[in-house]
């Protein structure tokens, strides 16, 4: 199953390395996952990284069946 996950690499409330971990742990498990970690960003949402468009675009590419 795809998986998506957006994190800042400034994020005081969840560490960065809990994310990557994440993604490792999913990959290998098999699973596509699209991660974007956000240079400089804490913890809110990505406004200017084109974000959702991104999101939607790999979800339309990986529907669940």
């Amino acid at each position: 199953m795809p998986g998506g996950h957006v994190h800042g690499n400034q994020d005081t409330i969840v560490p960065v390395a809990h994310s990557r971990a994440a993604r490792d742990a999913y990959r290998s498990e098999g699973h596509e996952v699209e991660y974007v970690e956000v240079k400089g960003l804490g913890h809110s949402w990505a406004h200017g990284e084109k974000i959702n468009e991104r999101i939607w675009k790999f979800f339309e590419s990986h529907p669940i069946r």
